[in-house]
C-alpha cells in the first residue's frame, strides 16, 4: 500500500483526498460515528503543503461527511438553509 500512496499522491493531491496519520480504519470510524471531527482533525494531513486552521479543517471534516440525498434520481448533499 505505501507504494500505491506515493505512485498516486499526485492524483490525491488533485482530488483533495483526506488523509489522516497515526490512525488506523477503526479509530477514524469510531471518530466519524462519534463526530469527532475535532480528534480527526489533529492527525489531518494535507498532501498539497497548505496550512489550514482548526476550524477549517472540522469544517471540511463536516462538509465531506454530510448525508446525500437522492434528488431527480440523482445524488446531491443535503444541505441545510441558512437562517
Amino acid at each position: 500500500m505505501p507504494e500505491d500512496f506515493t505512485r498516486n499522491m499526485n492524483r490525491y493531491i488533485e482530488e483533495g483526498a483526506i488523509v489522516f496519520s497515526g490512525l488506523d480504519y477503526f479509530m477514524i470510524w469510531i471518530y466519524l460515528m462519534t463526530k469527532r471531527y475535532d480528534r480527526l482533525a489533529l492527525h489531518y494531513c494535507d498532501l498539497s503543503g497548505a496550512q489550514h486552521s482548526r476550524a477549517e479543517l472540522i469544517n471540511l471534516l463536516q462538509m465531506r461527511t454530510r448525508k446525500l440525498g437522492l434528488l431527480n434520481g440523482s445524488l446531491t448533499q443535503k444541505v441545510k438553509p441558512e437562517v
